[in-house]
């Protein structure tokens, strides 16, 4: 962000000024990576800028969603996966409570290829995984 406000030519204190904001600090925190514009901002810097809201949020110009997913960091693609994991097991169980007659075939049992995304499925792979002997030992 700071590579794009200085090609601008534009101070912190202009740039918090444009933005309505009480003091320069919050922009340049931005620039710093200690926190992230609110989302109100992001267009507005976006155009103040000359870049896109991508570009702002990824860092400047990146490739395809593979790029990106890869440069999220670890605890953060943690975080998403178990939010993942979690929103399948909400919508199975919802789907479990709907009325037989708006249950087809296809909602009826649980969809195999979400099986290893279940957060409930791998909590029951890790329980037989500690449960199961190991080989060689009696």
């Amino acid at each position: 962000m700071r590579a794009a406000r200085e090609k601008r030519h534009y101070s912190l204190e202009q740039v918090a000024d444009y933005l309505g904001l009480d003091s320069h600090a919050g922009v340049r925190n931005w620039e710093r990576g200690a926190n992230f514009p609110e989302l109100q901002n992001l267009v507005p810097v976006a155009g103040l800028y000359g870049v896109s809201v991508d570009w702002l949020i990824w860092g400047g110009d990146v490739g395809g969603i593979d790029e990106r997913v890869r440069r999220i960091p670890d605890i953060l693609r943690a975080g998403l996966i178990d939010r993942l994991h979690r929103e399948i097991d909400e919508t199975e169980s919802a789907a479990r409570k709907l009325p037989q007659q708006m249950m087809g075939d296809t909602v009826k049992d649980a969809d195999s290829r979400l099986k290893n995304w279940s957060a409930a499925n791998l909590k029951k792979d890790a329980k037989k995984a500690a449960k199961k002997p190991k080989s060689g030992t009696q």
